[in-house]
């Protein structure tokens, strides 16, 4: 499995120890091309082990199911694969897209894919406030991250100075 993970800035150092520290197990850190943020692959629950770790750096740690190429086509076929096995029929959905660094239309990305995902699953609507689902599009340079998460299956966490 895949995590995105993000620091301060100026902490960005400090978090990825944090995370090997966290996980004590087989990991991957690789750096992506923005501060704060960087693609952990491991085989360990890594929602579970760092929102147990008390931490002064990590803010955020979000699952990815895919890594595609930050190319629409690619990005909206990956994600559609995706949605037909996670989004259930009459369940509300929003696709949101944080696009760090690419000429990418996050806005039309967002509306495109809800659309497809609309004349996929039939009875699935969008919500765009409070959705069930959120497809999320993790754009990180030449790289994105694909998944479909409920609120609950992203890490949001406050350091402790």
């Amino acid at each position: 499995m895949y995590y995105l993970v993000t620091t301060p800035v100026s902490r960005q150092y400090d978090g990825m120890w944090e995370v090997e520290w966290a996980l004590k197990g087989n990991l991957k850190i690789k750096k992506t091309p923005f501060r704060g943020v960087f693609l952990v692959k491991t085989e360990e629950d890594a929602l579970k082990l760092i929102r147990d770790y008390e931490t002064t750096a990590i803010c955020r740690v979000i699952p990815l199911e895919l890594i595609a190429r930050t190319n629409e086509n690619e990005i909206i076929e990956k994600a559609l694969l995706l949605s037909r096995e996670k989004i259930n029929e009459k369940e509300t959905f929003a696709v949101r897209c944080k696009n760090r660094g690419e000429r990418l239309d996050s806005r039309k990305l967002e509306r495109d894919l809800g659309e497809k995902i609309l004349s996929l699953i039939k009875d699935a609507k969008v919500n765009l406030t409070v959705p069930k689902k959120t497809v999320r599009i993790e754009v990180f340079g030449k790289d994105t991250g694909i998944s479909i998460l409920e609120e609950k299956d992203v890490l949001k966490k406050e350091a402790v100075e």
